[in-house]
């Protein structure tokens, strides 16, 4: 039984049950995908409060809906938009589990299989709206950002998580990269198309490459304010020094520069503005007038 099942609203034997018949890779990309949601919860609980229970949540890029799930439970309604983008077939067969186990009371969860816009308007508008490691899946996501401040409320707070490609490693394909994406994809092509990743080719044609400059700019063209944080950044930091399971994720390659660098990086998580970071964790709000 994984560690996690003992502290979320879930019916852990029925889920052992069902998970039986999965091949050992899904049932460890699973285990993944849950102990992200798991990590990052904690940050999305703590914006979330000091919000009146009343007013709509939405995420976008949710995923299996783990975080969707656990927001909801907060005792909040939320909207959870997943196309099940190239690179991630498993989604609904993962979100369908945890919704056949899950034994939370509170709330409720909207969910909507098409990309955020679609349904946007014709819903209750949201006072926040979060997006953890989806950015970089969306080739306009300055779009993205305009289309959150024209449907949502006046007051929204929208947060973004997403790495920054200011640094030259890609975490999907967890291999260097050569700063520019054409000069990378010429030269780490075999590394491309032999990843493990659904539709390799595909997915790497979709990300975006976003970094925290290019996110500060986009924020000061449409007038809204970006406050960048380190806390992302820093939970990556004690992930990487406590977790064995994410260590093991990361690869050889990407552990040993870690563990050379880490003396590095616990410095520059202290002396760099926060949007300079390897993570960039953002909250973007309307501009006081």
């Amino acid at each position: 039984m994984w560690s996690w099942s003992r502290d979320l609203p879930i019916d852990g034997r029925y889920l052992e049950q069902i998970v039986r018949s999965w091949s050992p890779a899904d049932r460890e990309l699973f285990d993944q995908y849950v102990n992200e949601a798991c990590e990052f919860f904690p940050l999305i609980r703590d914006d979330i409060a000091g919000l009146n229970g009343g007013l709509g949540i939405k995420e976008i890029g949710s995923g299996i809906g783990l975080l969707s799930l656990l927001v909801a439970n907060e005792g909040f309604t939320v909207i959870s938009y997943e196309p099940e983008s190239s690179g991630f077939p498993l989604m609904s067969k993962f979100r369908e589990t945890l919704l056949s186990v899950w034994l939370g009371t509170s709330g409720t969860v909207i969910w909507v299989s098409e990309k955020y816009g679609v349904f946007s308007t014709a819903s209750q508008p949201a006072s926040y709206v979060f997006a953890v490691n989806v950015v970089e899946h969306i080739e306009e996501w300055p779009r993205l950002v305009s289309e959150i401040f024209e449907n949502e409320t006046d007051d929204v707070v929208t947060r973004f998580v997403f790495p920054n490609y200011l640094y030259p490693y890609e975490p999907h394909f967890n291999m260097p990269t050569l700063f520019r994406k054409n000069i990378t994809a010429r030269f780490m092509k075999s590394r491309i198309t032999k990843s493990h990743l659904a539709e390799p080719q595909q997915f790497w044609d979709e990300l975006s490459w976003p970094t925290g400059s290019q996110m500060k700019r986009v924020c000061g063209d449409f007038g809204l304010l970006s406050n960048f944080n380190s806390e992302s950044f820093q939970s990556y930091l004690v992930r990487l020094r406590q977790d064995e399971q994410f260590r093991k994720r990361k690869g050889t390659f990407m552990l040993l520069s870690m563990y050379l660098a880490l003396p590095v990086l616990v410095g520059i998580g202290k002396l760099l503005p926060p949007q300079f970071l390897p993570i960039i964790d953002v909250r973007i709000s309307r501009s006081v007038s």
